[in-house]
């Protein structure tokens, strides 16, 4: 019969047919195992002693029976609930080996240590077993951790608390000095029925806390995106925005969603474990997010809208903490942002704008799935009921399907300049040289600039590293900058 079945025990006596063995604690060899029962401790069996009989119940013979020397263990065998500590994997070997370790048989419920027999090298086969089937594992045999499941550090980093004085928080740069050429920037509106444009933010029809502060942020006349953008959204269109970075994206779309929330009388910030925000704005980078949130606590500042920002690299008790204080407006990257509302701290029932800025970016490196998660998600209200804004620098055909799913059918496109062209303000220079010689052709454009500042963009890090290395070596002082 099988070692590994189960016998039911008869109603008669069951006759031990091991050697007979003496009462008390006399030692027997029989194949050299301590135990060698078919039932083990049996499913009725009490106690903890060690049968060596066939006694289903747990007879009171405490025989301990060994042959063959000394590869003894407590092993319980067939499918007795009784924990088995074997020290060999077959049955009657009488050839004295001493196989390290602890082995649980294949029908135990109890759990083995396994080391150097064929069944076990080197690992822990522990867990809880019931017959052909593993229902509680707690290691394997092979003794290693696959290293997908390894146990990511736990990010513990908490960024400095920002200033909340006035001159912190309307600290800005100055305009450069082709700011005023932006008037004479071709702008193209495709839809029906656009708003008109804007010539100053007065026009805009924004509140007195807004237009504070405007004037306190330094911004003197609306950018073209702002002309057109503020409008449109102001009239509640869903739009799709093509501008180049830097031409004033970011205050496009807040101006005009602060001040809805303020007209419509947005809820107080205040105390709860769940946040449901009226506004959601996504970035792909942490960067671009810090700075749009910065721009965003720039024009709250002195209103009941409270912004928030949460991304990667941080901390995760920090950002649920921050939006546990209130949240009115969310800006957040995309893997951070789903893992908030995974985790309940983000609610998506009162979501009225949808932002996704540097759309393009944002397929370039992955994050459509993403998005269209989010879009998605529980709660979140359908395009029909909410207002979405995409901004992009490009509009490839990737852009044009992901805004045909997340926007109105009635929506504005609004093209700023050359769609992807290159900004204007640039003088591009293009210099042929052969493989070997960028280096050489490097150092003497670097000759030729005096004192002026120069950026280097390179491939990979450690090419980075290299020309920073060399341009030192050569009196030129540098550094470099990778992730």
């Amino acid at each position: 019969m099988d070692d590994w079945q189960e016998t039911e025990p008869s109603s008669g006596p069951v006759t031990n047919t091991s050697h007979a063995a003496s009462e008390g604690n006399s030692w027997n060899s029989d194949g050299g195992e301590f135990g060698k029962s078919r039932f083990g401790r049996g499913r009725g069996g009490r106690g903890g002693s060690f049968s060596s009989g066939g006694d289903e119940n747990g007879s009171d013979n405490d025989s301990w029976k060994n042959t063959g020397g000394e590869s003894g263990g407590f092993r319980g065998r067939g499918r007795g609930r009784g924990r088995g500590f074997g020290r060999s994997d077959t049955t009657g070997d009488d050839d004295g080996d001493r196989e390290n370790g602890f082995r649980g048989r294949r029908g135990n419920r109890g759990g083995g240590f396994r080391q150097g027999d064929q069944g076990g090298r080197g690992g822990f086969a522990g867990g809880y077993r019931g017959k052909e089937e593993d229902i509680f594992a707690q290691g394997d045999d092979s003794g290693e951790k696959d290293a997908s499941e390894a146990e990511r550090p736990r990010v513990t980093y908490v960024p400095p608390s920002l200033a909340e004085d006035e001159d912190s928080v309307f600290a800005h740069y100055e305009k450069g000095i082709n700011f005023d050429k932006y008037d004479d920037i071709m702008v193209d509106i495709s839809g029906t029925n656009p708003p008109e444009a804007i010539v100053t933010f007065d026009e805009a029809k924004l509140c007195e806390s807004l237009r504070k502060n405007i004037t306190k942020s330094g911004y003197a006349k609306p950018t073209p995106v702002q002309k057109h953008g503020i409008p449109i959204i102001s009239a509640g269109r869903d739009l799709m925005a093509c501008a180049q970075t830097g031409s004033g994206k970011t205050a496009a779309f807040l101006l005009p969603i602060l001040q809805q929330l303020m007209a419509e009388g947005v809820a107080a910030s205040r105390f709860s474990e769940l946040q449901e925000p009226e506004a959601i704005i996504v970035a792909p980078t942490r960067e671009l997010i810090c700075q749009i949130y910065l721009e965003a606590r720039k024009f709250a500042f002195g209103t009941c809208v409270r912004p928030v920002v949460v991304y990667g690299g941080v901390s995760t008790g920090h950002q649920m903490r921050e939006i546990e204080r209130g949240c009115n407006l969310l800006c957040g990257t995309p893997g951070r942002l789903l893992d908030m509302i995974g985790r309940g701290k983000v609610g998506l029932q009162k979501v009225r704008y949808f932002v996704l800025d540097e759309a393009d970016r944002m397929l370039d490196m992955g994050f459509e799935p993403d998005m269209r998660r989010v879009v998605g998600s529980p709660g979140m209200p359908s395009k029909e009921n909410r207002q979405t804004l995409m901004f992009s620098a490009t509009y490839p055909e990737d852009i044009q399907r992901m805004a045909a799913d997340f926007l109105k059918t009635d929506y504005l496109f609004l093209a700023v300049g050359v769609v992807g062209g290159a900004c204007s303000d640039v003088e591009q220079t293009f210099v042929e040289v052969t493989k070997f010689s960028k280096k050489e052709q490097l150092l003497d454009l670097l000759k030729t600039t005096g004192t002026e500042r120069t950026m280097v963009f390179v491939e990979t890090k450690r090419q980075a590293d290299f020309i920073a290395t060399l341009m030192c070596q050569e009196n030129v002082p540098s550094t470099s900058i990778h992730g």
